[in-house]
């Protein structure tokens, strides 16, 4: 596995936390001496050093170390518990991207590659770095402005509507404001919205007004207007909107509905080539880059009843067995494989290993840093 590491890969992924891949040589140290021109992007809660490196987390934890959930507040000035999109996606899977994107753009200069270390703390606090320039410089108290489009102005929030589904209004700008306001005949507000004192007001009697009418009587009100108005859709709708049809944003390929990559390129369009992998498609290439002959492979794709015990490839090293008869390979590197291999028995229990029902090439890794309860594997 490590050589094959080696000699094929561009681009290390890692999500475990710092350090678990060095015990078994395959941290970016040990394997740039066989592949310098590998990048490893290491992506962890908090980052390789610091007090919290070998600390669990989750996207909740980053943002709120982050300072992100002071910005979004309920009614009641409470935080809010928001979909793990900020840390999870945007602080860390963005991030990784453009790390790798620029790796990669440094190594077509210098032949090298370089370990990327991604903490989604880290990016967290990088998507925020506009809002941080006030506060870390000592200029007004973040209490005065953080409501302001976090549902604190009038016309830069969601409301109800009679039919109880939503409509965003983000009619910041001013010559958006008299339009809102001319649609709903309630011109009369404008010079309310000049200081803020009247913000709740205001709010109120537009959380009103909004609620006499269904959702789609103020969309076809505001229908060609430069307003700024749009339904809140659920998930189950976006696929229908016109916006996202005309830019074909949801597709069909292989038999599975997704969304479009993005972004567009003019000379180098991207497009779905080919349908997901499925468990276990893999596992025949897999085991002959680890140094398995075609004959050795054959038995372990044989169908049996109990455990198979797997061939010792070349250069390998010691077997083993869990308690529970779920098969197990490690090799000289320390890499414990999971079985079985082919899809067919994937699907099929073998003894009670939670292991044996997991897809050997997604979750080895995973499974040998994190092993079951009462897990303990046996040398044959």
């Amino acid at each position: 596995m490590r050589s094959a590491a080696n000699l094929h890969s561009n681009v290390m992924v890692v999500e475990m936390r710092p350090g678990k891949l060095a015990k078994f040589g395959l941290d970016h140290a040990t394997l740039k001496a066989d592949n310098p021109a590998l990048i490893a992007c290491c992506i962890s809660g908090y980052g390789s050093n610091g007090p919290l490196a070998q600390t669990a987390g989750h996207d909740l934890n980053y943002i709120a170390l982050s300072g992100a959930l002071e910005l979004m507040r309920d009614s009641n000035d409470e935080p809010l518990q928001p979909q793990n999109v900020l840390a999870d996606y945007a602080g860390g899977g963005y991030l990784a991207v453009i790390g790798i994107l620029a790796a990669l753009a440094a190594r077509s200069t210098t032949g090298k590659g370089q370990e990327i270390d991604v903490g989604m703390l880290d990016g967290s606090l990088l998507t925020l770095a506009d809002h941080f320039s006030a506060p870390l410089n000592g200029i007004g108290r973040v209490s005065d402005w953080r409501s302001t489009l976090g549902g604190g102005f009038p016309n830069y929030r969601c409301y109800r509507c009679s039919d109880r589904k939503f409509l965003a209004v983000a009619a910041l700008e001013k010559h958006f404001c008299e339009t809102l306001l001319r649609g709903l005949n309630l011109s009369h507000l404008l010079d309310k919205f000049d200081s803020g004192e009247h913000n709740a007001s205001v709010i109120e009697i537009l959380t009103n007004k909004f609620a006499e009418k269904p959702r789609e009587h103020w969309l076809n009100l505001f229908d060609g207007k430069d307003v700024c108005v749009t339904p809140v859709l659920e998930m189950t709708e976006v696929a229908e909107n016109p916006q996202v049809r005309a830019r074909e944003l949801v597709v069909e390929q292989f038999g599975v509905r997704q969304i479009a990559p993005a972004p567009r390129f003019s000379e180098t369009p991207a497009s779905i080539r080919s349908a997901p992998a499925q468990p276990g498609v893999h596992n025949r290439q897999v085991l002959k880059e680890l140094g398995y002959e075609e004959k050795s492979i054959e038995p372990i794709f044989a169908r049996d009843s109990g455990a198979t015990r797997l061939p010792r490839a070349a250069g390998t090293g010691r077997f083993q067995r869990c308690g529970c008869e779920a098969p197990k390979l490690m090799t000289a590197e320390s890499i414990i494989w999971c079985s079985p291999f082919s899809d067919e028995a994937a699907d099929t229990a073998v003894g009670p290993c939670p292991r044996v029902r997991r897809s050997p090439r997604a979750s080895w890794l995973e499974d040998l840093l994190q092993p079951p309860l009462n897990h303990q594997p046996q040398e044959l």
